[in-house]
């Protein structure tokens, strides 16, 4: 199994695309979050410009959008084999959605 690792930007393709995501986190072995960029590349990239990075929508350009978090199914992500590009932070920013999605609220609540 490939080893995943929280700040690491993977290749992908998605819809013929080559695309790049960023893991936030792994939760064991069944979820995996992901930061989901809008670039699209012609080639699987061996480095990015982070910079360079969009996740958000451009209302101009509906073809792709970036997502901020998208937790999936670990085993599911693996099928798309993800390639390690290079390192990177994960923001406390970043990981607000994560925490709040793995908020389970006390039985009193």
């Amino acid at each position: 199994m490939t080893k995943l690792v929280a700040g690491g930007l993977y290749s992908v393709v998605w819809d013929g695309d080559f695309r790049v995501v960023k893991v936030l986190a792994v939760d064991g072995d069944s979820v995996v979050h992901l930061k989901v960029y809008r670039n699209r590349f012609d080639s699987r990239p061996a480095n990015v410009d982070v910079s360079i990075l969009k996740w958000d929508i451009d209302m101009n350009d509906l073809s792709t959008i970036g997502i901020g978090h998208l937790p999936l199914a670990l085993n599911g992500f693996l099928k798309d084999e993800p390639v390690f590009i290079q390192q990177d932070v994960v923001t406390p920013e970043e990981m607000e959605p994560v925490n709040s999605w793995r908020y389970e609220p006390e039985e009193d609540e």
